[in-house]
């Protein structure tokens, strides 16, 4: 074996950072390996770091191109999934800018004094950049002055500035032929202000597409959440942990993450009314949809009468489409209502159709898991679904009082009971 290819074998540990430290260089691992112990076999050109079996295996530069930190293609993404609170998420993506180095510190330090309004929404729009682009690109577009907030200076103010090209009287045609509403809309005003900074033909095209694919992804998940139907919107940040005291959020990390859709993990949560099993697979369902997945949301009273009707009709397998494609099905309320005497055959379709395609669905329930079988009629069918639920799931029990009545006093409902 030649010497560059042996690797000096290191013992070193992921931090909670997700970052492993060695001799003054910072190397970026998978989310899921935080605090893992791990080995760093060490080549003259290159690093690999081996956590949890080889499970976790990634390989850096020994040294950086630029600075002291070394990240592989959607890593920073990933980092950011797992991130929960949307002022930790806002942390994280500044502290990646200022990690480009001298350019990024004081673009972010220069952005965050001029724009003290909207720095947050740029920030989070040139993460984009990042990530999209990789560091030396987003430098390019970092590199140059940020444009006050104050209004323009009148003309006669910038003798020197030459008025920029007419564009060809095609290009909004060709643009709308491309379907590129963004560019469209903003290349005139940028051309105008590329002229004035004396910004390069590359920077210009860099910040046209971000605008494009900032633009795209936020059109994209208005469309997912309307196709989604939930019946009404809610994100994990607005759920009270505190109140509903039998679930942690940590308890729902790989929910939150691409793990739900990629692994197929399906949940059910069980529980009173008011608990907020609800707002739980919504929250879930929204973050996958944020993730770049699509969700359908529909109530076990709803689904099981369309399909039983479609049965009837001989029609069942163009019914249960719908059902079998979103990669997250949100199926609400087993139980609420009396369910048709064929419950458990049609909806057993789904839920074995989608455990073999190992696509995920979210449950709610205020029946014991027990009483499955009572509440669609046939208990074999029941423990079969459950089976397949929870195979690669989790069951989420829900107690305490609920949130919708939690403004009565206690002793109110005692006077009740005693009455």
């Amino acid at each position: 074996m030649a010497p560059a290819d042996y690797g000096l074998r290191v013992p070193v540990t992921v931090g909670p950072t997700a970052m492993v430290h060695y001799q003054g260089v910072r190397y970026a691992m998978p989310a899921k390996a935080c605090g893992l112990p791990a080995t760093l076999p060490l080549y003259p050109d290159r690093v690999r770091i081996v956590c949890a079996g080889g499970k976790h295996d990634v390989e850096h530069p020994r040294v950086p191109a630029i600075g002291t930190i070394s990240y592989l293609t959607g890593q920073r993404a990933q980092q950011l999934a797992a991130v929960y609170s949307e002022r930790k998420r806002l942390y994280y993506m500044r502290e990646r800018l200022v990690e480009l180095g001298p350019i990024g510190e004081a673009y972010v330090t220069e952005l965050v004094h001029q724009r003290p309004h909207t720095w947050k929404g740029c920030i989070a729009r040139l993460f984009d950049v990042l990530e999209a682009m990789g560091d030396a690109r987003c430098r390019v577009v970092l590199d140059r002055p940020l444009r006050p907030t104050a209004p323009p200076l009148p003309a006669a103010a910038l003798p020197a500035v030459a008025p920029p090209a007419v564009a060809p009287p095609d290009l909004d045609e060709m643009l709308k032929r491309l379907a590129l509403p963004t560019i469209r809309r903003l290349h005139a005003e940028l051309a105008v202000r590329a002229e004035a900074e004396g910004m390069g033909y590359r920077a210009y095209l860099d910040i046209m597409v971000a605008e494009e694919i900032a633009h795209r992804a936020e059109t994209r998940l208005r469309r997912a959440v309307r196709a989604a139907q939930f019946p009404a919107l809610r994100t994990i940040d607005d759920f009270n942990f505190t109140f509903q005291s039998a679930l942690r959020r940590q308890m729902l990390g790989s929910y939150l993450g691409v793990e739900c859709v990629t692994d197929g993990r399906s949940a059910i949560f069980s529980g009173p009314t008011g608990t907020g099993k609800t707002h739980l697979v919504i929250a879930i369902a929204y973050r996958a949809l944020q993730h770049g997945y699509d969700a359908r949301f529909v109530s076990a009273d709803v689904l099981i009468g369309e399909l039983s009707h479609a049965a009837r009709l001989g029609s069942l397998d163009a019914a249960l489409a719908p059902y079998l494609h979103p990669h997250v099905l949100v199926l609400d309320e087993i139980g609420y209502l009396a369910h048709a005497d064929d419950a458990a055959n049609v909806l057993c379709r789904v839920v074995n159709e989608r455990y073999l395609r190992q696509l995920p669905i979210l449950v709610t329930t205020n029946k014991p898991l027990a009483a499955w079988g009572h509440v669609l009629h046939d208990g074999d069918l029941a423990e079969a679904m459950i089976d397949r639920l929870l195979e690669r799931g989790a069951h989420f029990e829900m107690r305490g009082r609920s949130y919708r009545t939690r403004h009565l006093k206690e002793t109110d409902g005692d006077t009740t009971a005693d009455a």
